[in-house]
Parts: C-alpha cells; structure tokens; sequence
C-alpha cells in the first residue's frame, strides 16, 4: 500500500519552525520552489498495493534519492545517519524533528519495485524541471562544474554525476543540459 507523507502537528512542540531555520538562501529552497515531486506518486502507483503495510510516501523517496545525488553522499546508510542531523534535510523532505527516519533499504527496494524504467524517468523529470528553472540554473551549473573544453574535462570529484548524465540518463537530456548551461 503506498504511503502518504502526513504534516500533522506535532503534540510537543519545541518551538522549533524548520521554515526559519534553514535560511533563505539555502540551495534546497531554490530547488523545492523549482521542482514538483507530486507527479511520483501517479507514476509509481502502479508498483503498490491497496492493503498491507504503509510505504514511505513515493515522494520523499525520490527526493531521499535526489538528496543522494545532489550532495554526493557516498551511500544511502550515510544519507539516513545524516538527515536526521541535518534541519536542511528535513526541511526539504517534510519530516518533523520527532518523526522517523526510515531505514536505508527503503531506497534500495523502491528502485527494485518501481524498476529502471521508471526510476530513470521520474530523475529525468526532476533533472528537466532543475534545469528549467532559472533559479536553479547556478545551482545545476556550479555542481556540474562543466569547463570550457567540454564535458570529457569534467573534475573527477563529480564522476558521479558524469556517470548518472552520461550512462543512466538519456544522452539527448545529458547534452541539452551541457548546452542550457555553456
């Protein structure tokens, strides 16, 4: 059964407005002002169930995976350690200072239930609305790094991210982002 992401008031409140904490600057507000990660939930409904166990909302998955992704964290064990750490993290996913972190398998088994094909089209979807949006294109430019000879000069520190682009995502999508962004 897929979950859905609940923002009910907490019943201690510590007086504390994840709003206010992360500053007005913060890269992750640029980001969920650009991208609308409701559009998941249609796309992957057909990977769940109407009874049984409660899922993590398809939503905050995705932007778990993008978090992955978009501070080059090295595994999806270190994102769980460190999002509960970090009040940017869970501003950006919605969750409460109380709520829940969900285990790392939880990654790992949305991209085996939804499969490739879908997984690669909902980041391509996400990527596509970034990379629109013009509040988000310094953003996707400084994290791309991309030099003035071209994309083979890439920086070995965003490998990663030359992988993702250039192996996972379709190359079309991959150069209209190197040409939105030269």
């Amino acid at each position: 059964m897929m979950g859905e992401q609940k923002s009910e008031p907490e019943l201690f409140n510590y007086a504390v407005n994840l709003e206010k904490r992360v500053r007005s600057n913060h890269p992750l507000r640029a980001v969920k002002a650009a991208i609308d990660f409701s559009f998941v939930r249609e796309e992957v409904a057909h990977c769940y169930g109407k009874k049984g166990n409660e899922s993590v909302a398809p939503e905050v998955i995705l932007k778990m995976m993008f978090l992955l992704f978009f501070d080059d964290i090295k595994s999806e064990r270190e994102l769980m350690e460190v999002i509960g750490e970090r009040l940017d993290y869970l501003w950006f996913l919605d969750y409460g200072l109380d709520q829940k972190i969900p285990d790392h398998s939880v990654l790992s088994k949305a991209r085996k239930r939804w499969g490739q094909e879908v997984f690669v089209s909902l980041f391509s979807r996400v990527v596509h609305q970034w990379a629109a949006s013009v509040v988000c294109r310094p953003i996707l430019a400084s994290r791309l790094e991309i030099p003035a000879t071209g994309i083979s000069e890439l920086p070995p520190k965003w490998s990663s991210w030359r992988y993702f682009f250039h192996f996972v995502m379709r190359s079309s999508l991959y150069d209209s982002l190197v040409d939105l962004l030269s």
